[in-house]
């Protein structure tokens, strides 16, 4: 599983109110959140870092939805491959699931960086993707300033990735998949590979 965002953008200063629900019972306090008073930021720039922290944490999921959607087909197709490899009747449909990995690895590997483990030295192995970018985007130490004319120019270019790689996952799923799924029926086979 793609970590997701953790904590959300911080709120901008204001007045707000606290809802605690609990066995049954909900209670309300109102609470102030009060600027920093070393702050360089005005109102107008920590409202525009909130409004553009909100929108890469919709990216980042948006893009981890797809990574989890390939995972999830790649999963099931080493299942395929681990019940059928000694089967000869089925060796087509293993190479085919082999192939379709292959090409969901390509799919995903525009997404995030497929051979990262859990090793920090891992990160300078192999170039960051979308997902890494993104995530290094938002964790940003300025953000009272609000975003940069970079950041903005550098998300939209993210945005016309992301829209590249969903053009990619859907062609991989109508096609690919689908092929896929007919040669299962041809070889008499009662499964298919399902959407996450």
């Amino acid at each position: 599983m793609i970590p997701r965002v953790v904590r959300g953008p911080l709120v901008v200063p204001g007045h707000y109110t606290v809802r605690l629900t609990a066995a049954g019972r909900t209670l309300t306090a109102p609470l102030t959140v009060l600027a920093d008073p070393h702050s360089l930021g005005t109102p107008a720039t920590l409202e525009a870092e909130h409004q553009f922290q909100a929108t890469l944490v919709e990216e980042i999921d948006r893009v981890s939805d797809m990574i989890e959607h390939l995972e999830w087909t790649r999963k099931q197709l080493e299942t395929i491959v681990m019940r059928y490899e000694h089967d000869p009747a089925q060796q087509a449909v293993v190479e085919a699931a082999k192939k379709l990995e292959d090409r969901a690895i390509a799919v995903e590997g525009q997404l995030i960086d497929v051979y990262l483990t859990d090793g920090n030295e891992d990160l300078n192995r192999h170039p960051s993707e979308l997902y890494q970018k993104l995530t290094a985007l938002y964790d940003k130490d300025e953000a009272d300033e609000g975003p940069t004319a970079a950041d903005l120019a550098v998300n939209t270019d993210f945005r016309q990735w992301m829209d590249k790689s969903e053009t990619a996952l859907r062609q991989f799923e109508q096609t690919d998949v689908s092929h896929f799924n007919d040669l299962l029926k041809t070889h008499h086979l009662a499964m298919t590979i399902q959407p996450a």
